[in-house]
């Protein structure tokens, strides 16, 4: 190859610079474009993920709130429908009498008056006041969503006994507020 004079060189070098700038001109600033779009982009998926994040976080805190009220109550939802929850219900109204020595006649069951009641017992029991009080208090939390819409007491002739006659609704869970919830 033949040697190169210093003005080739010269004007060589001035061409590769003229090109390099007419490349970074027309070419750069595509490429400033593009990574000012990836860097959009990434700005929004950041802020999207720190959104995520703060639901999730929210999420998590409804479920572990939710596992909470459902070891309070005693409630394994997945095994519930409405004659599971009526012969659920039933039971552990004769299961609280039965703690507290209260005797029960057979418990009336009637269809509820809306949706959100699905039935209504007819209880009769008796018993001392200490039983029969015990009994009536500890009704709202047997971990069914059950409302105590009529009670009737009236002294028997023994002394120290009492009758009971009560009403109490089935309610659906969605309508069911335990005890110190708000609006309850």
């Amino acid at each position: 190859m033949a040697q190169l004079t210093a003005r080739e060189r010269r004007l060589i070098r001035g061409a590769a610079i003229v090109m390099v700038l007419y490349l970074f001109v027309f070419y750069g600033i595509k490429g400033v474009n593009w990574l000012d779009t990836k860097r959009t982009e990434h700005t929004q998926l950041t802020g999207e993920l720190a959104s995520l994040e703060t639901q999730s976080l929210r999420e998590l805190k409804k479920s572990k709130e939710f596992r909470d009220l459902q070891k309070r109550a005693g409630i394994d939802f997945a095994t519930l429908s409405d004659e599971g929850l009526v012969t659920r219900s039933r039971n552990a109204i004769q299961s609280l009498a039965g703690r507290h020595s209260v005797g029960l006649s057979p418990i009336r069951e009637s269809q509820g008056r809306s949706r959100a009641q699905l039935r209504q017992f007819q209880i009769d029991g008796k018993g001392s006041a200490k039983q029969v009080l015990g009994f009536l208090n500890e009704l709202d939390s047997i971990g069914v969503p059950l409302v105590v819409d009529r009670v009737h007491v009236k002294r028997q002739k023994s002394p120290r006994k009492l009758e009971v006659q009560m009403t109490v609704s089935l309610l659906s869970f969605p309508e069911w507020k335990p005890k110190g919830a708000a609006g309850a």
